[in-house]
């Protein structure tokens, strides 16, 4: 290819036509990255507007940054880099005109060649073309509307086009007046062959060419009906339709039969004409009633109704005395039409339109509107009128009255809100359902905001509902806005009165009241309220908080009629409110109830799995004795865990019936915390768990078994949930005449929503299937109502799951009794002998009946036992014994009847045998019961073999010494 010298590109291009541009290109690092100018065609001259030459001196990056911006320099470099051609589309802008260029480059040797051809007229043509059919799309679809609309016509339609009036669109009314004819494409004349040379036709064919509208009423036309050719009235109107081009294409009929006005305007000229004829008659009649004028005008005067009379027109010509009392205008005000003044602007043009329809149709005047008070806020007054017509049929004067009928509007506008809002808040018992109910029953045909602030646990007001037909971030404003708990404030007045507060306007006073709240007051500034009603939320002898309405921009006050709606639906809503409350608890009760029985279920199951599976491996036999003696040390855990089960139970038990007793003694708290640090070490150390403690001496009076109770629950709790390596630390301190015990851990902690709930019975904060920790959640209920029953306090702590826990309880040291030893305490030491003895045992149950006996008899006694109390008391009267130790629930006979017939048989050997009561019940009453009916000691199963054999040992001894 030949260099593209000056006079090479001259003569190639130079004639051109179109724009051609020749580029030589800079590269750097062996890329292209901008062109120098080397050549431009006259036409490509001409577009620059300057020297091309000197408009690209700079390179065509530094000098035409639009080419850059465009993405025409980066594909540019592209074609001199791959050969690869541009091809682009590009939009010019002269200033006066837009131009769009097709753009093609190409690489030529070591030059880069750009033609340009001009394709705006091609673009602007397929942009006219694409926008006539839009144009022509949206015809179609305004069309199709008008065709809709026009089929709902409460008239008689049809639209013909054309020289020929050719149907286009007819309505079904107007298809049911011409039953059986088909219309579409058919000329008018030859549907209608009747209209062919009548005047209509004509009519239409003067609006096709002339333009202009043709209207005709009450326009007679024989019309067939299924009876024959009946005459009929019609209101006609033939309407020009134009085209595009503004030129008439059509015409639109409109007929409505007026058939019926007709007929009734003939009847009313025929009485209008009758009446006449009784004028005269009436002439002399009136004279006399002129006589009772005055008496008249007294009687207006004094009724509850506001009688008035207006000329022709409605213009007052004398004043009213009850319009002037109920809207606060001058007498003078409402001369003429100024009493129109008083009405509502909202209501202004629907009542004048009213007035002039019954003016001009001379008939009665009837409408209800609203008018300003003189005390302020708007009355709804019902106002009706007759006209009194002259002997040509003219009105001389209107006689009306108008009625106050607020109260009623107001009395029926309370029905429908009660009755709605009944309707809503009886529908459900959810409480956030109950809340939304409450919020909107009266929004908003009663007021524009509903605000609902209870009073929460704590005591302080909190806000739990903003309903309203405001915008979304108003009521949200409200939302995050405290109520005011100000002296000033009307919710704290409310609810200090325990009465509904009514402030009618919200004046300037307000502003000053809330000057120190900038968001109330630029809330405040916002809406600007009229007024504000606010009514406490009472059920059943408790208040829930109070609920407040105001009115914003509907134009209405509320008034001292309305706080007994206000008051109402103020009970409503407390008792419904409340009732979603219960309802939830019941549900949460309900809910904790079954989870309590099912882990109650797992938690005796569980120990009854392990004690089943094993005593039917040692009843197989062939366990080695190291599994013999893992299989007992496995039955005596699990018997003693599900003692601890029922002992909780039990508890609980006499915790909700308040039967919890305490025998109160002089209780050395500091062993009582060494004792039960001591008892739970074992099982601290088996999980690897530190247990440290720091006891300073104290004694108070308490139950000594009950507080080592507390204190082992804590620790258990405390050891069950710090994980290996960490640590339990207890700590007793005596300070201002209070002794304060501090279990502490930093294991798994307490979650923040769980603590309020942690000393309630049935509740755990993990109580699934899944959870890592057994128990039934009773046990720090149990040491709550423990504490208390010490006249203490017991309160928990935690920063969080995994940042442990503190547990604080307060005991009072008031006066401490005499330091006495307890019957455990004076025991002899386990393991007496009671050889030489002879021991009675009655029970029913043979197990525990063979279990006691051979307790005893491995101490060397012997050992008589019985199934009944009646085989007991035959034996004796021949037998004598040491001891009797008796079941208590027996059948026929139980345990405290046998012993009180024992004691009936007088003083001698038998009559004076000592007793044991082993029963499992174990409540405090079933001891007494025991103890009076003559037993001298009582146990409860299950039994440590210890202690049966302590007890019986301190019984008979000093029996054996006397």
């Amino acid at each position: 290819m030949p260099d593209l010298t000056p006079e090479v590109l001259e003569t190639l291009y130079d004639e051109s036509p179109e724009p051609v541009f020749v580029f030589a290109p800079v590269r750097e690092d062996g890329r292209v990255v901008d062109f120098r100018y080397l050549y431009a065609n006259p036409a490509a001259a001409r577009i620059v507007g300057t020297s091309p030459a000197v408009r690209f001196a700079n390179g065509l990056r530094a000098d035409a940054p639009d080419v850059e911006r465009s993405g025409l320099l980066a594909s540019y470099c592209r074609t001199m880099e791959t050969g690869e051609p541009t091809d682009r589309r590009v939009q010019y802008d002269s200033g006066s005109r837009k131009s769009w260029f097709r753009v093609s480059a190409s690489r030529a040797g070591t030059a880069l060649v750009v033609h340009f051809w001009d394709v705006t007229t091609e673009t602007e043509t397929h942009a006219a073309l694409r926008q006539t059919e839009a144009d022509r799309d949206q015809t179609e679809l305004r069309r199709a509307e008008l065709e809709s609309l026009l089929a709902q016509v409460p008239a008689e339609m049809a639209y013909v086009r054309g020289p020929e009036l050719v149907y286009e669109f007819v309505n079904d009314r107007y298809r049911a007046r011409h039953p059986g004819r088909e219309f579409q494409g058919r000329p008018l004349a030859e549907v209608l062959p009747s209209w062919r040379d009548g005047p209509l036709l004509a009519a239409m064919r003067e609006v096709l060419r002339s333009g202009a509208p043709y209207r005709e009423q009450e326009h007679p036309l024989l019309v067939e009906t299924p009876g024959g050719s009946e005459r009929r009235w019609f209101d006609l109107a033939f309407l020009p339709v134009r085209g595009c081009d503004d030129a008439v294409e059509g015409v639109l009929s409109f007929a409505t039969d007026v058939t019926e006005q007709v007929s009734a305007r003939a009847r009313s000229d025929a009485l209008a004409r009758e009446r006449m004829a009784l004028a005269d008659e009436l002439d002399a009649e009136r004279r006399r009633l002129e006589v009772g004028e005055e008496r008249f005008r007294s009687i207006v005067e004094t009724h509850a109704d506001i009688v008035w009379v207006s000329d022709w027109n409605g213009h007052m010509r004398q004043a009213v005395t009850g319009w002037c009392a109920l809207t606060g205008q001058k007498p003078e005000e409402t001369l003429g039409l100024g009493w129109l003044d008083a009405v509502h602007p909202d209501d202004l043009a629907r009542t004048a339109q009213v007035w002039s329809d019954a003016v001009s149709q001379r008939r009665r005047f009837e409408t209800e509107f609203r008018v300003r008070k003189a005390s302020g806020g708007w009355a709804t007054v019902a106002s009706r009128g007759i006209p009194l017509l002259r002997p040509d049929g003219r009105i001389r004067e209107w006689v009306g009255t108008t009625i106050d009928v607020t109260t009623r509007h107001r009395e029926e506008e309370a029905l429908r809100i009660l009755s709605g809002g009944a309707a809503e808040l009886s529908n459900t018992l959810d409480y956030q359902a109950t809340l939304r109910a409450v919020g909107e029953m009266a929004i908003p045909t009663f007021a524009d905001i509903c605000i609902v602030d209870l009073i929460d646990e704590s005591g302080a007001l909190r806000r739990v509902k903003v309903a309203g037909r405001l915008e979304e971030d108003l009521l949200e404003s409200f939302r995050q806005l405290p109520p005011r708990t100000d002296p000033d404030s009307p919710v704290m007045e409310a609810l200090r009165t325990r009465r509904s507060v009514l402030r009618e306007r919200l004046p300037a006073a307000v502003k000053l009241e809330i000057a120190g709240q900038t968001e109330a007051l630029r809330l405040f500034d916002r809406i600007s309220p009229t007024s504000l009603v606010c009514a406490p939320l009472s059920a059943r002898g408790r208040t829930l908080g109070v609920i407040s309405f105001l009115t914003v921009r509907s134009g209405r006050r509320f008034e001292r009629l309305d706080l007994a709606l206000v008051e109402e639906l103020a009970r409503r809503a407390a008792l419904a409110m409340d009732n979603a409350v219960l309802y939830q608890r019941a549900e949460e009760a309900n809910r904790a109830k079954d989870e309590f029985l099912a882990t109650v279920s797992h938690e005796l199951r569980t120990p009854l799995a392990s004690i089943l599976g094993w005593t039917r491996l040692l009843r197989r036999g062939g366990l080695t004795l190291e599994k013999q003696a893992r299989a007992l040390e496995t039955l005596e855990r699990n018997a003693r865990a599900q003692t601890r089960l029922v002992e909780d139970l039990l508890d609980v038990s006499r915790i909700v019936s308040g039967k919890t007793r305490l025998n109160v003694e002089t209780a050395d708290l500091g062993r009582i915390v060494d004792s039960a640090v001591d008892s739970l070490r074992p099982s601290a150390d088996a999980r690897g768990v530190r247990l440290q403690a720091t006891v300073q001496p104290c004694t108070l009076a308490g139950d000594p078994e009950r507080l080592h109770q507390v204190l082992w629950n804590l620790l258990s709790n405390a050891v069950k949930f710090t994980p290996r390596g960490g640590q339990v630390a207890v700590s007793l301190e005596v300070r201002d005449r209070t002794a304060t015990l501090t279990v502490s851990d930093d294991g798994q902690g307490i979650r923040p929503d769980f603590l309020p709930h942690l000393f309630e019975r049935f509740r755990q904060a993990d109580a699934t299937a899944t959870r890592a920790h057994g128990g039934l959640g009773l046990g720090l209920a149990i040491v709550r109502h423990l504490v208390e029953l010490h006249g203490g306090t017991v309160s928990a702590r935690s920063d969080g799951e995994g940042r442990g826990s503190t547990f604080t309880v307060r005991l009072p040291l008031g006066t401490a009794l005499p330091l006495e030893r307890s019957p455990v305490e004076a025991l002899p030491a386990p393991g007496p002998s009671l050889a030489g003895l002879r021991l009675v045992v009655v029970d029913d149950e043979p197990d525990t009946r063979e279990m006691v006996a051979s307790t005893l008899e491995t101490q060397g006694a012997e050992v008589v036992s019985f199934g009944d109390a009646d085989e007991v008391l035959r034996w004796l009267v021949s037998n004598q014994a040491d001891l009797l130790v008796s079941d208590v629930a027996m059948p026929r006979m139980d345990g405290c009847a046998l012993i009180r017939e024992i004691r009936r048989s007088g003083p001698g050997s038998s009559g004076a045998i000592p007793a044991v009561a082993l029963t499992a019940y174990a409540r405090p009453e079933d001891r007494r019961r025991a103890l009076e009916a003559g037993f001298q000691d009582y146990l409860t199963k299950p039994v440590e073999p210890e202690e049966l054999v302590a007890r019986v040992a301190a019984l008979v001894r000093p029996r054996a010494a006397a």
